[in-house]
C-alpha cells in the first residue's frame, strides 16, 4: 500500500472512527462483553503484548521526537486483573521520527514508531514501522532489541537487529512499487520471526540466528465488488496483523489498500506443510476467514478462539463513518463482541482471558471481558459514562434541553454551493451560502428539526457559520441564534443569500422561523469594542427581563431589554500573548489578543458567566471564564483554560467549562485527530478545577445539562456529517 494511500486512510477514515460509547453491547441470559477503559494518556499506542508475568506492555509512539516508550501495566491485586494506575516505564527514548509526505511538503506530518511489542524470555523487542523515507536508515522498518535487566528497569539498548525495509528495496517479492511500512510480528520458537509488511503486500521471514530475511509469504490482490463506487477490479491487500494459531499454523490479516472495499478483508492461514522453511507455496496459503473491513490486528483468547481487530468494521468510505470493533470466530462465523472502539490497532489478550485493544487516536487502552457465567466482572470505568445520542448532524453547535428531557440541537449546516467572490487581492475571499442551517430536536435517537432551513455558509471550510445556539422559552417557544462572522453592513451587498445571519430568530411553529432581533446591526452602529466592527452572535440567555447574547467578533456581552432595545452589559479586553515564532518577530515579543466571548450562561447567583475563546495567537492556558453581573464591573471568575466554547452549571452550582481545543487553536491539524481534542473541566463553589472528561471529546462545541443531571454535548462540531450528541452521567 503506497505512503499516499495511508495518508489517506489517517485523514479521511481514522477521523470518522474516533467514537465514544464504552459498554456492554453483546449479552443473553447468561452474561455479556464488557468494554471499559483501562489506561490513557498515551500519544498513538500500538503495539501490544503480554510478558510472562501477566503484565501488559503498550508501545507508546511518542511526538516524533525520539521519545517513544514502553510502559508497563501491572497485576496489582495478584488475581490476574491489570490495572491501569499500576502504570512504569519499561524502555523509553525509543526512536519516534517526525516526516512530512508528498514531494513538495504537501503532505501531512506523520510519526515514524513503535508498531509492535514481543516479549520473549525477558528481551523485549519492538518493531520501529511506520512510512519510509529511507528504508537504509538505523531504525526506520528496523526491529530492536531491548534486555532489562528487572521490570521497568532498563540496562540497556541494543539496537536495530534487523532492518525489514532494506528486504522490501532489495527484493520487492510482490513485484509492484518499492514501499515498505512494517506494522506486526510473530515470534517463533524455531528461531525465526515473521514480520508483516503493509507496503510491501509480503510476510517476511527472519532468521534470528543470523539475521537473514527472506519472502515467505506475498498475499494477491483483493477483489473490489461489482458495483463499487470506484471502478477498480482489485485492491492491494495490505497485511497488518499476525498472530500464531493453536494449531501452528500463521495467521495474517488485511487491512486492504485503496478503495477499503468493505467486506473483503480475509485472514490468511499460513503453513509450512513441507517443513522445508522456505517461501509459501500456493497450497501452503489458504483463507481462513473472509467478510472484514480493515483489519489492523490479530489474536487469539486462551480457548483458541481467532480475535480480530478491525480499524473501521463499518467502513462506509462513501458514506457514513463507521466505528472500530473487536471480533470472535465463532462456529464458521463473526461474532462482534466489542463495538464503537477508536482506532483499534493492537491486541493483546491476558492471562485471564481479558482482551486488551489499543485505541491509537484517543490515547488509550480499552479492555473486554466476558462477565456472565462465573466470571469476574471488571473494574468500574472510572469517570463519567458517555453514549451517543444522535449523529449524523452537520456542524452541531449549542445545546439546550426541555424540562421533559427532550434535546434540541443547532446546526450551523455545511453552506452550499451559491458562492461569490469578495474583496480584492489579498483580501479576496469566496464565500459559499446555501441553506442547509437547521435547529433540531433529538427524541430516542429520532432527528427531527424545528426550524429548517436557516442560512449556513462558509469562507474556510470546515468552519461554517449558521444557527449557533438555541434558547428554549417556558411557554415551549424555540429560539435560536444565528452568527455572522463579518461587518453587518457586508449583508447588504449579498443580498437575500445572507437572510438570518446575525439574527435572533424564532421558530413559527410551521418547520419556519420569524426574524426576531438583528444582533449584529448594534455592533454596526455602538462598536462598543471600538476595533474592528466584527459581529458573530454566538450565545444566548433567555431571562424573566431580557436576554444577554455573547457576541465573539464584538468582544462583548449584550442586553436586550423586553422592549428590544440593545445595549452592552461588558466588553471584554485583549490580553498581550507571546507572539508565534513563524511571525519572524524578536522573541519575547508580545502582541495583542482579542477575547472572543463564545458561551454564555447565567449562575445560580444571578450573575452572567462567559467563557473565552481567545484570539489569534490562541495561546495555551490564557482563556478566562467572566462573572457579569449588571450593575457591576465584570471580574475574571476561573482562569487557566484554552479555547473555551461553552459554559454550564449543574444543579449543585458547579460551573463546566467545555474547551473546543484542550491544545489550542494553533496546534490544530485536521489530519490529526489527536490534535482535535477537546476537554471538560468543572469549577467548584470554591473556585477549584477540576479536569472532569477528555476521552472521547472531539471538537466539542455546546452542552447543556437535562433535568436529570445528565449533561448533552456536542462532539464533532466541525465535522460535517459526523456530528453527534454525547450523553454524559456520572455515578
Amino acid at each position: 500500500m503506497s505512503r499516499r494511500m495511508w495518508r489517506i486512510v489517517a485523514a479521511c477514515l481514522l477521523l470518522g472512527s474516533m467514537l465514544v460509547p464504552m459498554s456492554a453491547i453483546a449479552q443473553d441470559d447468561e452474561g455479556s462483553w464488557t468494554t471499559w477503559t483501562l489506561a490513557t494518556g498515551f500519544n498513538r499506542p500500538r503495539g501490544l503484548d503480554i510478558d510472562s508475568n501477566g503484565s501488559l506492555l503498550v508501545g507508546d509512539q511518542g511526538t516524533g521526537n525520539f521519545d517513544a516508550v514502553v510502559y508497563r501495566l501491572n497485576d496489582r491485586n495478584d488475581d490476574g486483573t491489570i490495572d491501569g494506575s499500576e502504570m512504569k516505564v519499561a524502555l523509553s527514548n525509543l526512536p519516534s521520527t517526525n516526516f512530512t509526505l508528498g514531494d513538495g511538503g504537501e503532505e501531512a506530518i506523520e510519526v515514524s514508531s513503535i508498531s509492535d511489542i514481543e516479549s520473549v524470555d525477558g528481551e523485549i523487542y519492538t518493531l520501529i514501522g511506520g512510512f519510509q523515507v529511507d528504508p537504509y536508515s538505523d531504525f526506520h522498518g528496523s526491529i530492536w532489541s531491548t534486555t532489562v535487566s528487572s521490570p521497568g528497569n532498563p540496562l540497556r539498548q541494543a539496537g536495530p537487529l534487523v532492518n525489514i525495509s532494506v528486504a522490501e528495496s532489495e527484493m520487492n517479492p510482490d513485484g509492484g512499487i518499492v514501499d515498505s511500512n512494517p506494522y506486526k510480528f510473530a515470534v517463533g520458537d524455531d528461531g525465526m520471526w515473521y514480520v508483516t509488511d503493509a507496503g510491501a503486500n509480503a510476510v517476511f521471514s527472519v532468521n534470528a540466528a543470523d539475521g537473514a530475511i527472506a519472502p515467505f509469504a506475498v498475499l494477491p490482490p483483493v477483489q473490489v465488488p461489482a458495483g463499487f463506487p470506484v471502478p477498480i477490479p482489485f485492491a492491494e491487500p495490505v497485511p497488518t496483523g499476525i498472530a500464531w494459531g493453536p494449531d501452528g499454523a500463521l495467521y495474517v490479516g488485511e487491512l486492504t489498500g485503496f478503495p477499503f472495499p468493505e467486506g473483503a478483508a480475509r485472514v490468511w492461514r499460513l503453513e509450512d506443510a513441507n517443513g522445508d522453511g522456505d517461501a509459501m507455496d500456493a497450497g501452503e496459503m489458504e483463507i481462513f476467514a473472509d467478510g472484514l473491513s480493515t483489519v489492523s490486528a490479530l489474536a487469539f483468547d486462551n480457548d483458541g478462539n481467532l480475535l480480530v481487530a478491525e480499524f473501521r468494521g463499518d467502513l462506509a468510505i462513501f458514506g457514513a463513518p463507521g466505528m472500530g470493533r473487536v471480533m470472535r470466530w465463532m462456529d464458521g462465523d463473526w461474532e462482534v463482541i466489542a463495538d464503537g472502539l477508536v482506532s483499534p490497532t493492537g491486541m493483546a489478550v491476558g492471562h485471564d482471558n481479558t482482551i486488551y485493544v489499543a485505541q491509537e487516536f484517543l490515547g488509550s487502552i480499552a479492555a473486554i471481558r466476558w462477565t456472565g457465567d462465573g466470571g469476574t466482572p471488571p473494574p468500574p470505568p472510572p469517570g463519567p459514562t458517555v453514549e451517543v445520542v444522535a449523529e449524523g448532524l452537520n456542524s452541531p453547535r449549542g445545546i439546550a434541553v426541555d424540562a421533559e428531557g427532550m434535546v434540541y440541537v443547532a446546526q450551523a449546516g455545511v453552506a452550499g454551493d451559491d458562492c461569490v467572490t469578495v474583496g480584492e487581492g489579498e483580501e479576496e475571499t469566496e464565500l459559499c451560502f446555501g441553506a442547509t442551517g437547521a435547529v433540531s430536536m433529538i427524541s430516542d435517537g429520532v432527528v427531527e428539526d424545528v426550524i429548517s432551513p436557516v442560512t449556513s455558509y462558509t469562507f474556510s471550510a470546515p468552519e461554517f457559520v449558521g444557527p449557533q445556539d438555541v434558547v428554549l422559552g417556558d411557554d415551549g417557544s424555540v429560539y435560536a441564534i444565528v452568527g455572522l462572522g463579518a461587518d453587518p453592513a457586508a449583508r447588504a451587498e449579498l443580498g437575500d443569500r445572507t437572510a438570518g445571519l446575525g439574527w435572533l430568530i424564532e421558530a413559527d411553529g410551521m418547520g419556519g422561523y420569524e426574524e426576531v432581533l438583528d444582533v449584529a446591526a448594534y455592533e454596526g452602529t455602538a462598536n462598543p469594542d471600538g476595533g474592528e466592527v466584527d459581529s458573530n452572535p454566538y450565545s444566548a440567555v433567555m431571562t424573566a427581563d431580557g436576554w444577554a447574547i455573547a457576541d465573539s467578533g464584538a468582544n462583548a456581552l449584550f442586553w436586550v431589554d423586553n422592549a428590544g432595545e440593545i445595549s452592552t452589559l461588558a466588553v471584554f479586553p485583549d490580553m498581550m500573548a507571546d507572539a508565534p515564532d513563524f511571525l519572524g518577530l524578536p522573541p519575547g515579543t508580545q502582541i495583542p489578543m482579542q477575547s472572543v466571548p463564545t458561551g454564555v450562561v447565567q449562575g445560580p447567583d444571578g450573575a452572567f458567566y462567559v467563557g473565552m475563546l481567545t484570539g489569534f495567537p490562541f495561546e495555551q492556558g490564557a482563556a478566562t471564564v467572566w462573572r457579569v453581573m449588571p450593575g457591576e464591573e465584570p471580574e475574571v471568575y476561573a482562569e487557566g483554560f484554552t479555547n473555551i466554547i461553552d459554559l454550564a452549571f449543574d444543579a449543585e452550582g458547579n460551573l463546566y467549562v467545555l474547551e473546543i481545543f484542550a491544545g489550542g487553536l494553533l496546534s490544530v491539524n485536521p489530519e490529526d485527530p489527536a490534535t482535535l481534542a477537546g476537554a471538560l473541566h468543572m469549577v467548584n463553589a470554591d473556585g477549584d478545577v477540576e479536569e472532569v472528561l477528555t476521552e472521547g471529546l472531539v471538537a466539542p462545541s455546546g452542552m447543556a445539562f437535562g433535568p436529570d443531571g445528565e449533561l448533552y454535548i456536542s462532539n464533532f462540531g466541525l465535522m460535517p456529517g459526523m456530528g453527534q450528541v454525547i450523553s454524559v452521567t456520572w455515578e
